[in-house]
């Protein structure tokens, strides 16, 4: 029998996100809630209360984690929360992480900036701004290697910004000649396993699923 050809791609951008589910009454009310925290996260931002919106926007996250699949703020509601890389869920989670990130540097609380921004960047690695945010968490921490291949990579994803062209010319600066091996079994096997864990933003280098699949739009600024 003849093979038949292969169906044509879906008609429009190809990073557009797929189409969003639904969400039942409970989950939309869930969804609000966790917005309006990260609007008195704001607030408390512009007011220079670091610490208090950092706990606002802690609060939405935990909020968000629990519409999964099981309903349940672990695991399996993380994965439902951002399963895909689209949908309004995984959208306002990914605005209280990268929120959160910038309250933890602000406090310069490098360690859990790591964990915040490795986060957003494990379920969407086109965030150019947590990239750009981790890799100045970990110069900060003094690991200039790691920070200047997440700068590299902000660089890439955002390329008109002088601020991460700053920051990545400085760190170029100051690493070593090798490179880091950030995401999976890699960050394992890497000196920079302890602030990575089990993710890290894609394979042997973070370039690895860069560029695959569907994810969120980069729109969230760099210095806000």
């Amino acid at each position: 029998m003849p093979v038949k050809p292969p169906p044509a791609p879906p008609a429009g951008p190809p990073n557009a996100e797929p189409p969003a589910a639904a969400l039942d009454q409970g989950d939309a009310a869930i969804l609000a809630q966790a917005a309006a925290l990260r609007a008195s996260g704001k607030e408390a931002w512009q007011e220079g209360l670091h610490s208090e919106a950092g706990e606002l926007y802690s609060q939405a996250c935990e909020l968000l984690l629990m519409i999964g699949a099981d309903g349940a703020p672990d695991e399996a509601g993380e994965a439902g929360a951002t399963r895909g890389g689209g949908g309004p869920v995984a959208a306002e989670l990914q605005k209280c992480r990268l929120s959160l990130s910038l309250c933890l540097s602000k406090q310069k609380r490098w360690r859990e900036t790591v964990v915040a921004c490795t986060q957003v960047i494990d379920a969407n690695g086109r965030c150019g701004t947590a990239w750009f945010r981790r890799g100045q968490a970990l110069e900060a921490l003094g690991e200039a290697e790691a920070a200047a291949w997440d700068l590299q990579v902000a660089s890439t994803l955002l390329p008109s910004n002088a601020q991460v062209r700053r920051a990545l010319d400085r760190a170029q600066s100051a690493r070593p000649l090798t490179k880091p091996r950030l995401g999976g079994a890699a960050a394992a096997a890497s000196p920079f396993g302890d602030l990575f864990g089990s993710g890290g933003g894609g394979g042997d280098s973070p370039f690895g699923s860069l560029f695959g699949g569907a994810s969120l739009t980069t729109s969230h600024p760099v210095d806000t």
